[in-house]
């Protein structure tokens, strides 16, 4: 039986999925208690705290604009390296930071090296596996990077209230041996030639992937990064609802909650859990439905989810609502996914997923400020519908650029074929 299940997936795709796990385990043991570590331990106010944390998504940004280029010229594998050491440097020195300069000085190195990683591995993907497998693929990556990030939290709740340092130094080492993974079992896979071909809209209905091509003259001010531009911005404010997960949820909760680090750990447990044995299933079985139609309900889910953080009166609540927002995770993220692989460039794949994934550090540099604001003037419950609000106008706008007719139909999705 295990034969038959490693039969399912190439050995570098396995290797990335034990990266995935790794990385997260490590990532997801320090970033939920982040801020709680800056604003309990460390006595930093508020505001500062939120501002600190700014700090790695906007040199994130930064770094993002160039990350893609990188790996498209360098290889995967160089930009994949890079940001894992750069990553786990930044780890280690956060045992170190004592005050707020610090750790902004630190955060602005790890989000620097940070926004390398995920263009050059959503890009090696796009090299090396078929694009009728692609959601699926991109699917189960994602169920390695849940594996760590149900276990990360319950380590770090734990660590975070008894050695703090151990914390910071068993996270650095956990992304250190995905660096390890990456250097000894993932091959570069950047493609040798250039396509100067262009993705736009065809005459008419097709299957997925079905394009037209034609010059970058004819694809307006922005020229060929218009529609990725466009799925970006339109995907920001799911963005500000994972930056408030990450660092207002925590600080809203303590204030619900006397034991909040458990609480805390216990939702990231149920929810990364729930992507691990339910994600793959989930794919499956949406393998035959329009991706504008999967887009709808992980905006809608997402929506209802930070309604209910907004309320979060019991754990049983917070339980209901973390399976809803995981719901909108694991139907909706792959999606996007493939959709981003489908009208990028064989040149320019890293490039597209960085620049989609500038939605990510958008939110993280936007969704702090605006969290620790709107915390101290409005309260946390109404950040959370705020928040809520601006999903579902972003999603009604997302579904109509998914709507395209090349992006309309689902991928088919081969189960018993080697990418």
């Amino acid at each position: 039986m295990f034969s038959r299940i490693r039969s399912l997936y190439t050995p570098d795709i396995w290797a990335s999925f034990l990266g995935q796990v790794m990385s997260a385990l490590g990532i997801f043991m320090i970033f939920p208690f982040l801020t709680l570590y800056l604003n309990k331990h460390l006595n930093i106010p508020l505001m500062t705290t939120m501002a600190v944390v700014s700090i790695a998504p906007a040199t994130g940004f930064l770094a993002g604009l160039a990350a893609g280029a990188f790996a498209d010229r360098f290889g995967r594998k160089p930009a994949m390296m890079l940001s894992l050491l750069g990553l786990a440097i930044a780890m280690v020195l956060y045992g170190y930071a004592r005050n707020a300069v610090e750790f902004a000085a630190i955060t602005a190195i790890e989000g620097m090296f940070s926004a390398l990683y995920r263009p050059a591995l959503n890009a090696r993907v796009t090299d090396v596996v078929t694009e009728e497998r692609r959601a699926e693929v991109f699917s189960f990556l994602r169920v390695g990077f849940n594996m760590g990030a149900a276990v990360g939290p319950a380590i770090g709740a734990f660590l975070l209230m008894t050695e703090p340092r151990l914390l910071f130094d068993i996270a650095a080492t956990c992304v250190t041996l995905t660096a390890a993974i990456v250097w000894v079992l993932v091959p570069e896979s950047k493609p040798a030639g250039r396509d100067t071909s262009r993705l736009v809209d065809p005459p008419g209905p097709g299957p997925v992937g079905s394009v037209a091509l034609r010059g970058p003259h004819r694809c307006g001010p922005l020229g060929e990064y218009r529609l990725i531009i466009v799925l970006t911005l339109l995907n920001v404010p799911v963005a500000l609802l994972y930056a408030q997960a990450g660092t207002s949820l925590p600080i809203h909760l303590s204030h619900h909650f006397t034991n909040y680090t458990h609480v805390i750990a216990v939702l990231y447990l149920f929810g990364a859990g729930m992507v691990t044995f339910f994600q793959m299933i989930i794919s499956r079985l949406l393998k035959n439905v329009a991706a504008w139609i999967v887009i709808a309900f992980s905006f809608l889910a997402f929506a209802i989810a930070s309604f209910g953080y907004g309320w979060a009166p019991s754990v049983g609540i917070l339980l209901a609502n973390e399976f809803v927002f995981t719901i909108g995770e694991m139907i909706g993220v792959p999606q996007l996914s493939h959709i981003v692989s489908l009208i990028a460039p064989e040149d320019k794949r890293a490039s597209y997923f960085a620049i989609f994934g500038l939605r990510m550090s958008l939110g993280e540099i936007i969704g702090p400020l605006l969290g620790g604001w709107l915390m101290t003037t409005v309260g946390g419950g109404n950040l959370f519908r705020i928040t809520g609000l601006l999903i579902l106008a972003g999603g009604v706008g997302t579904i109509l650029v998914v709507r395209r007719p090349q992006l309309a139909k689902p991928a088919r999705l081969e189960t018993n074929l080697r990418p």
